[in-house]
């Protein structure tokens, strides 16, 4: 009992790690490299899924739901240049994101590659 209370434990630490990995966005060309760490635990928890197997059967769906929820509460936390985005309450982001909700880029950072600008900064 002890071992599968440890665990479940692991998994719950690795579904918000990977959730981490999968909400958080970086400005760069090293972007896709958050995407691969969280794909590769991803593999980790799948084969020690199958491994593991009948010990303890809740790995998978412990899991996803760690990984689903710190990933919607996570990307609605991230600021984003959208005035229909930051006009609603933190509750009401966390919806749209589970909904997959996308804000459209702005002009100044369509190709660039970098953040918006904040707000109270103007561009001349």
């Amino acid at each position: 009992m002890a071992d599968e209370a440890l665990i479940y434990l692991l998994t719950v630490l690795l579904g918000v790690s990977v959730g981490l990995s999968f909400a958080s966005t970086t400005a760069g060309a090293f972007r896709w490299l958050g995407r691969v760490a969280g794909l590769l635990v991803l593999s980790v928890v799948v084969i020690a899924g199958f491994i593991i197997g009948a010990r303890a059967v809740w790995i998978g769906p412990i899991f996803v739901l760690v990984l689903f929820i710190t990933t919607v509460m996570v990307g609605a936390l991230i600021p984003r240049d959208d005035p229909v985005f930051l006009a609603q309450s933190y509750w009401r982001r966390v919806l749209l994101v589970s909904r997959g909700y996308k804000s459209a880029p702005t002009r100044s950072a369509e190709g660039s590659g970098l953040h918006p600008p904040r707000r109270g900064s103007e561009e001349r």
